[in-house]
């Protein structure tokens, strides 16, 4: 049986593109992609160019194309009618030398021909389809090239743009006269760039010459080439300053100059030099390729992050945002001496704004100091008073019904009054408190909510009867007791009668539940929470709920959105969002109808629309920073410019007749107004979605789903740019595979190294857990490590099989729930890291968590004790060289720092976790290896026995006031120290510190690998905080550190005398540096084969023997044999797994992956006999991992990640 590794996907930087009518050509690795521009679909692709990445494509007449990269040349047919062709004309041929430009050529022996400028400054005239060299002619500046660009049509009048390493463009051609050795001489000479030049482009039109360099610069030279001499001058006639790195490429157009950078931004400048727009959603670092439509309306991107992104730079995006100044006072009085003979109406010093609404029917909503409500239509002009009542002075609330319909304002008395907002008219007054009004919240047309004093809020229902309006308290609640007690914003939860979900200012996120009451229950005390999440947004409050698709979302200006599952009675928070770093005040989250999440709020000097989905600022307006009164609307014209209706949308009509965004804000007294068009809301199209932004680390399997046809697997992803991916990878029977990110889990701080899975014990289905359609599946744990000793825990529910034929993605995203559990680890927080350093607790930036492994607690029989549940073991390898035992619990989602040992000489670089059967159990083993190129195996019944003893530690710890949680007295948004635990533990909700004091040094670590290990509480300089959600708020024990140290001794008496974390089984030298892959198989019920690839580019495999003792449950292990396969790649391996028993798959930096078979003779002492099956070149770059996933035709499919991710399927014949 043969078998043949076959490329499915590859999701990697875009290296090239180029526009061929309403097409856009991609070059990713060496796959050439087809887009269409108008729809955005994949249309085709096709491998062009064997090993080599593309790196640009040529076009030519009639459909000819030339994709070139790295040594290799394609020439393809491409026909880009309804169905999409690619014809080849010639197959890749391979130069001596790094190609970097190409250009089809006329020239009087062949129409055939291809000038190509070869890396050291040299010009080849190349037959393509007679695959012969007509002319190869070299420059005497001999040296090497980063760039060149060929400028003409024909051999005889083209001209050579050279960029060298000494940051010069010399200008040369092809028929000057050559010299005695045959080079032609260099006719001119461009100096004034500082670093080398990357990239250069001309523009025929405007003679002018781009060129963009190392030294964060674009440089425009004049240059024709009909007169003599071509070079006018040799000085730049522009240079351009806007990037924050290094330029890769520039284009120049007949108005706007386009470049592109390091820094991951789009610039585009006029011809003045000033940035007009600024592009940046590309995630990561760089944005490698660009192109210009014919029209020069539209650009296509192509970034680092393997996205392709399209951007409008028509003319009408030009216009800037405009702001102007309300003179209210002026208006106002003119108003007033009018309808009021009331001369403290006309007074202007009272005539100042407090609050105002913007209505999306482009009118703005003003309330003033003396109690007058004003109206402010944007397109005319014109002003209007609404009403003037003096019992509105000094104080007064104004909130604007959803609709935009109709108005309720309250005072200082207690009072409320509904006004309709077209004609002016009072609806309805009543007086609802007898004191002051807090605020006042509509959750639809006929429901307002009502605070008042002592966290009070009434249930208000605005009824019409005949042509009278009333408005009756309907039932009322409490808020938990606070400083600041009042609403700030609430929703309905739908199909539940009487449930509503609220924030308060004290950052607090409430659930009610049966609010509803009958007749005769109206005099019942307030109704309490169901359940309250104390302080979850911190002191600035909560500023938005919402329900959507099941969940409620809730927003705060501590920079956060978060998401919650209701069971029952009870909120639980399952994930935390974060839109970036600095955007810190979030005012209110909508989700739109193409799941996009759009945020809005302030950050630094501006207000920012956000689009979670394209990752790009929709709106930025300057307007001074955050504002309590403010407000905006998208204001969309009505047909015919008719006036709005009930029920319309926003109509305000721009100078186009197109619809405009406003924003409308309070500073210094004043009324400023912003508008915008419309269009800014509407998000750039997306052509190919990103992966990540920078290298990705590592890669896990996690299940396989059946779909109708086909197959998909679900992987977890690890990257550089500190985010967890869980991905869809789809592979239709007839169609080309593709990868879909369903999740992005933005929680890490630092760059992710390692995942781990196992399955989750959580087995009750709550009511409204599982989405109307999807079926229950299977639930993993998911871990994930890495830098700034971080370790974060989500559940993953999966569904079993997926029961759509189209749009598989899109289903999979709602049924695929995530919810986040626990954090463990330093933060980023500045009041965080400043209460550490006062109280004398540095946070150790330094040490990262390079691999993690877990054990289930049904594989290795974790004690059960006092109640507490221990769901799994997780160890961790650190660059600290200590390996750390933690114990993590699904029902208080906590993990818990239990044993630690400094058990190599350097950095931990992989764990792998296993376990054996004996006849009285099982027996969990550990395998860890490090930058020492050996291998230990240990048994850890030492830790499983700690993990009793945590237990009667804590409850020791409890019963003497806390040795391990320092409970201190502190605001839940100030107390957040390095280690943190978001979670939230069932009725006992409490914020605690577990100080872990430093250890005392006790030698230096033996060759044997013979381990210190010293408890957690003793072992680290950091704080862990478990900061949980409480539902009452409880006062903390004020035990001083003296106390607590003496509680420390107590409890380290508890501990076992011996100090090893367990049993060092086998000690394998297996490299003579570091290992980077391991992977463990059982052959038999007593042998092992451990396989191991390391820095040295070698491959190590043993044979391990186990016997087992059953008097004192014991078990042995014995290095039966062992086998290096000494240069089994061409640089380090990084990834192996096995397939089967007997056969593994490794890959390596060097971008090769090879099956391998391994074989067993039977002599007394066995011997491995290794044979390669089958390989592979990977399309990848830097290779770090890989996992395996069975599909359901028994088919394997690895998929290896580096700089992207490549998928390919073992195919067996």
């Amino acid at each position: 049986m043969m078998r043949n590794l076959i490329p499915e996907l590859v999701s990697a930087p875009i290296s090239a593109l180029e526009v061929q009518g309403s097409h856009i050509l991609s070059g990713e690795t060496s796959y050439l992609h087809i887009y269409n521009l108008n729809t955005g679909n994949h249309l085709h692709q096709l491998h062009v160019l064997g090993p080599h990445i593309i790196h640009g494509i040529c076009k030519g007449k009639d459909g000819v194309c030339a994709v070139f990269g790295q040594k290799a040349v394609c020439i393809i047919h491409l026909d880009l009618e309804e169905n999409i062709r690619i014809k080849t004309l010639c197959d890749t041929t391979e130069f001596p030398d790094w190609i970097l430009d190409v250009s089809f050529l006329s020239h009087e022996t062949s129409s055939n021909c291809l000038g190509i400028v070869l890396a050291h400054n040299s010009v080849m005239l190349w037959d393509w389809k007679l695959k012969v060299c007509i002319e190869h002619v070299h420059c005497a500046e001999n040296c090497i090239l980063y760039s060149a660009k060929i400028l003409g049509d024909t051999w005889q009048g083209m001209t050579v743009c050279a960029g060298t390493v000494f940051n010069q463009i010399v200008l040369w051609t092809p028929r000057e006269e050559k010299d005695s050795m045959g080079r032609v001489q260099v006719s001119g000479r461009l100096s004034g760039h500082e670093g080398v030049i990357f990239n250069m482009s001309y523009h025929h039109k405007r003679n002018l010459l781009c060129s963009v360099s190392d030294d964060r610069s674009i440089r425009l030279w004049r240059l024709d080439l009909e007169s003599t001499p071509r070079l006018q001058s040799d000085d730049a006639q522009k240079v351009l300053y806007g990037h924050s790195a290094r330029v890769w490429d520039a284009k120049i157009l007949d108005d706007t100059i386009v470049s592109v950078g390091e820094d991951a931004v789009c610039c585009v400048w006029n011809n003045d030099g000033d940035i007009i727009h600024r592009f940046s959603s590309h995630k990561g670092r760089s944005i490698w390729s660009l192109a210009v439509h014919e029209d020069q309306k539209t650009i296509v991107t192509g970034g680092g992050d393997s996205s392709i992104r399209m951007w409008s730079i028509a003319s009408e995006q030009e216009q800037c945002i405009k702001t102007e100044e309300l003179d209210l006072v002026r208006e106002a009085q003119l108003l007033l001496s009018k309808s009021s003979t009331n001369d403290e109406f006309n007074d202007a010093d009272k005539l100042v704004p407090r609050q105002l609404a913007v209505l999306n029917s482009g009118k703005i909503i003003i309330m003033t100091l003396n109690g007058c409500l004003l109206s402010f239509t944007l397109h005319s002009k014109e002003w209007r008073l609404l009403s003037q009542d003096v019992n509105y002075q000094s104080y007064s609330i104004l909130t604007v019904s959803p609709s935009h319909q109709i108005a309720a304002i309250a005072n200082i008395h207690g009072n409320v009054k509904v006004i309709a907002l077209d004609s002016g008219h009072t609806l309805v007054e009543e007086a609802i408190f007898s004191g002051k009004m807090l605020n006042l919240c509509w959750m639809d047309e006929d429901n307002l909510f009502a605070s008042g004093p002592d966290g009070l809020v009434f249930w208000l229902k605005l009824s019409r009867s005949s042509d009278r309006f009333s408005l009756g308290k309907h039932t009322s609640f409490k808020l938990p007791e606070a400083q600041q007690r009042w609403l700030t914003t609430i929703a309905l939860i739908p199909h539940q009668e009487g449930a509503v979900v609220c924030g308060d200012r004290r950052g607090s996120v409430l659930l009610y539940s049966q609010l509803q009451r009958g007749k005769g229950e109206e005099d019942l005390e307030p109704a309490g929470p169901a359940h309250c999440l104390l302080g979850v947004h911190g002191k600035a409050g909560v500023t938005h709920v919402c329900h959507h698709a099941g969940y409620v979302y809730s927003s705060g200006r501590d920079g956060t959105y978060r998401q919650y599952g209701i069971q029952g009675t009870r909120l639980q928070m399952l994930n935390t969002f974060k839109v970036y770093k600095g955007f810190n005040w979030i005012e209110s989250i909508a989700f739109t109808s193409s799941d996009d999440i759009l945020v809005s709020g302030f950050h630094s000097s501006s207000f920012l629309i956000w689009s979670t989905q394209s990752s790009e600022k929709l709106v930025e307006i300057q307007c001074g920073g955050g504002h309590r009164a403010w407000g905006f609307a998208t204001c969309i014209p009505t047909p015919g410019g008719t006036s709005p209706t009930v029920g319309d949308r926003s109509m305000e009509v721009d100078a186009t007749g197109g619809a405009q965004a406003v924003f409308a804000c309070i500073k210094a007294k004043k009324v400023i107004v912003c508008t915008a068009p419309a269009q800014k809301l509407q998000q750039h199209p997306i052509l190919k979605e990103s992966l990540h932004g920078r290298k990705v680390s590592c890669i896990k399997h996690l299940a396989t789903v059946a779909v109708p046809e086909g197959d998909c697997a679900l992987v977890a992803s690890g990257s550089e740019d500190n985010a967890v991916n869980i991905s869809l990878v789809i592979f239709p029977p007839s169609n080309p595979s593709t990868i879909h990110v369903l999740h992005r889990l933005n929680v890490h701080i630092s760059s992710v190294r390692c995942l781990a899975t196992c399955p989750s014990s959580y087995e009750v289905i709550d009511q409204g857990e599982v989405t109307e359609g999807h079926d229950p599946g299977q639930r993993l744990l998911l871990f994930s490590v890495g830098g700034r000793r971080t370790i974060q825990c989500w559940r993953v529910r999966i569904p079993s099989e997926c029961f759509v034929k189209d749009q598989i993605h899109k289903w999979m995203k709602s049924a695929c729930t995530v919810e986040h559990l626990a954090s463990y680890g330093n933060t980023d927080n500045v009041k965080q890291r400043r209460w550490l350093k006062k109280h004398g607790q540095p946070i150790d930036a330094e040490t990262r968590f390079m691999s993690v492994c877990v054990w289930k607690e049904s594989e290795v029989e974790l004690p059960k004790t006092d109640g507490r549940k221990i769901d799994c073991l997780l160890g961790v390898g650190g660059s600290d060289a200590v390996f750390r035992v933690f114990t993590f619990s699904e029902d208080s989602k906590v993990l818990r720092p239990l044993l630690s040992t400094d058990c190599h000489q350097g950095c931990l670089l992989t764990t792998v976790s296993i376990v054996h059967r004996c006849p009285w159990g099982t027996v969990p083993i550990l395998l860890t290896a490090g930058t020492n190129g050996k291998i230990a195996l240990w048994g850890i019944q030492k830790a499983i026995k700690e993990c009793g003893k945590d237990v009667r530690r804590e409850r020791l710890s409890n019963e003497e006031g806390g040795f391990s949680n320092y409970e201190t007295k502190m605001d839940s948004d100030v107390c957040l120290v390095s280690e943190a635990s978001i979670s939230n533990r069932g009725d006992d909700h409490m914020e605690t510190i577990t100080t872990e004091l430093s250890p005392s040094q006790e030698g230096v670590l033996n060759s044997e690998l013979k381990p210190k290990s010293q408890n957690f509480e003793t072992n680290e300089k950091s704080l862990s905080l478990h900061h949980q959600a409480r539902e009452q708020p409880q006062s903390a024990p004020s035990s001083t550190l003296d106390e607590s140290s003496v509680l420390q001794e107590e409890c380290d008496a508890l501990w076992d005398s011996n100090d090893d974390i367990g049993r060092l089984l086998l000690s394998v030298s297996a490299h003579q540096s570091g290992v980077n892959a391991l992977c463990i198989n059982q052959i038999d019920d007593d042998h092992y084969i451990m396989v191991s690839g390391g820095d040295d580019n070698a491959i190590h495999l043993a044979l391990i023997s186990v016997s087992s003792s059953q008097s004192d449950k014991l078990i042995t292990l014995r290095l039966e044999s062992s086998y290096t396969v000494s240069q089994s790649h061409a640089a380090q391996v990084t990834g192996l797994c096995f397939i089967d028993r007997f056969t593994m798959v490794s890959s390596s930096i060097d971008q090769r992956m090879i099956v391998r078979k391994v074989d067993l003779t039977a002599n007394d002492t066995p011997t491995f006999e290794v044979m390669q099956i089958c390989s592979s070149f990977i399309m990848i770059a830097d290779c770090c991992d890989m996992t395996l996933s069975t599909l359901r035709d028994a088919d394997h499919c690895i998929a290896v990640c580096g700089q992207g991710v490549q998928v390919l399927r073992l195919k067996e014949h």
